[in-house]
């Protein structure tokens, strides 16, 4: 074995082929023996040893990992006993998932007769106190009640009362099934209110259809805040979002004079019913770039490990702005950001007074 490489399994005492449950057991033990709390003859070393042990066999993909590097250190110049470590690890893994497998399968079949048994139960008591059997009991008492001719109107209020009786009864028997959520088990409480999940689920289902039909019908902020879309092909005008955060003083004519857009896009950005903004709240302010300057709108920064979301608060921007910025640098998959360069191109939100003043000085000096 390497000098270099320290053997963790030895330090918590356990073989290269126990899974993670016994891997969680022994740092237990090992992490309580060593605990300069508990024995004071040992240093703080050990206890450390054993920590970072567990450090890297605590998840499966650690422990993955660190065998591959212990074959390749322990069973280097040892074929054979590669060989014979190779054959018990498999079939200590091939036992594990053999065992898994019976265990899945046990748990489905008595899941499956755990549900045979509480709906063949539920049944013997619905047709114990079927629907039929309960209004039938309510028409003998009525009948009993109102046993005298009725006139028409008579009648009439006497249907009614009738009606509103048997719709009670039924409202009662569901509160009846709904009360034994402490009493049964699931599979028989699924069974005994499997009416009313069924109106439940009918019911969320068509609300969603609703749902998705009215956000399919009303574009979201999402789509008009997109962070860079070209605005005008004939004269190449880019447009960059920025995310504001209102300060003392600040007015949408202003802000609209400084980006150069109008006050009613900014408007209809952000959803606004006139014109009035408030002290520290956010709102989205796009600005209007001709290619030609979009240079002097970014500049190069360190990302410094940042994430896409980070950046965009440092800089003012969204996440879409500095992707369509450095699309070869980033890579969008899923919703997910993946940077691979260790420089981007943030955006540079500068007034229209600050560009002009730029453009001057650059002709001034040709």
């Amino acid at each position: 074995m390497n000098k270099g490489f320290i053997d963790y399994f030895k330090i918590l005492g356990i073989e290269p082929t126990d899974d993670l449950r016994v891997i969680k057991k022994a740092y237990r033990k090992k992490a309580k023996e060593c605990h300069p709390d508990v024995n004071k003859e040992l240093d703080e070393e050990e206890f450390k040893k054993v920590s970072d042990a567990y450090d890297h066999l605590k998840t499966k993909e650690d422990l993955n990992e660190y065998l591959k590097s212990y074959i390749k250190n322990y069973y280097k110049n040892k074929k054979e006993d590669y060989e014979e470590f190779r054959k018990k690890y498999d079939e200590v893994f091939n036992k594990k998932k053999e065992y898994k497998k019976e265990r899945k399968q046990e748990t489905k079949k008595g899941f499956i007769n755990d549900l045979k048994n509480a709906y063949q139960e539920i049944r013997q008591d619905e047709k114990n106190n079927s629907f039929k059997k309960r209004h039938k009991r309510i028409e003998h008492k009525l009948n009993e009640l109102f046993k005298d001719e009725r006139n028409i109107g008579e009648e009439v209020v006497f249907q009614l009362f009738r009606g509103t009786i048997h719709i009670t009864r039924e409202v009662a028997q569901q509160f009846r099934n709904i009360s034994y959520i402490g009493k049964d088990n699931i599979p028989k409480y699924v069974i005994r209110n499997r009416s009313l999940i069924g109106i439940v689920g009918v019911a969320i289902v068509i609300t969603n259809m609703n749902n998705t039909k009215i956000a399919k019908d009303i574009p979201s902020e999402e789509v008009k805040t997109v962070s860079m879309t070209m605005v005008n092909e004939d004269n190449l005008t880019y447009e960059l979002v920025r995310d504001y955060k209102i300060k003392k003083g600040d007015t949408l004519y202003d802000l609209s004079n400084e980006s150069g857009t109008d006050v009613s896009k900014i408007m209809e950005y952000n959803n606004l019913d006139n014109d009035k903004i408030y002290y520290g709240d956010n709102i989205k302010i796009p600005y209007e770039v001709k290619k030609e300057d979009l240079n002097k709108y970014s500049k190069s920064v360190e990302v410094n490990n940042m994430s896409i979301y980070e950046l965009a608060k440092t800089y003012e921007t969204t996440s879409s702005t500095i992707y369509n910025l450095n699309k070869e640098s980033i890579i969008k998959e899923n919703g997910n950001y993946y940077v691979l360069s260790s420089t981007l191109n943030m955006p540079n939100f500068i007034s229209k007074t600050e560009l002009n003043d730029n453009n001057k000085e650059l002709s001034y000096t040709k």
